[in-house]
């Protein structure tokens, strides 16, 4: 038998995949961006530190994108970003 928090975090996992893989479905030509001018100065990197995907990297004091294709379009690097210089385009 399992505990109410062993189910309760299965079943989190399980609809945090399938909301990943419907968005990828219905979203083909979304893409995340990070507009330089605006990222400038930042240095707390909170977008490369809360993706779940590890779709950013820190390289040359500035985040980059090094794995576009994971990005599940969640947005929480966009919401976080301090300087809001990431935009999901649409």
């Amino acid at each position: 038998m399992h505990s109410t928090s062993t189910d309760l975090l299965s079943l989190t996992l399980n609809l945090m995949t399938l909301i990943s893989f419907d968005v990828k479905l219905w979203c083909p030509s979304m893409r995340i961006k990070i507009d330089y001018a605006k990222c400038r100065d930042c240095r707390s990197y909170t977008c490369v530190d809360c993706c779940a995907m590890a779709v950013f990297s820190l390289q040359e004091n500035k985040p980059v994108i090094v794995d576009g294709d994971s990005c599940t379009l969640c947005g929480i690097c966009e919401d976080l970003c301090q300087k809001k210089a990431i935009t999901i385009e649409r």
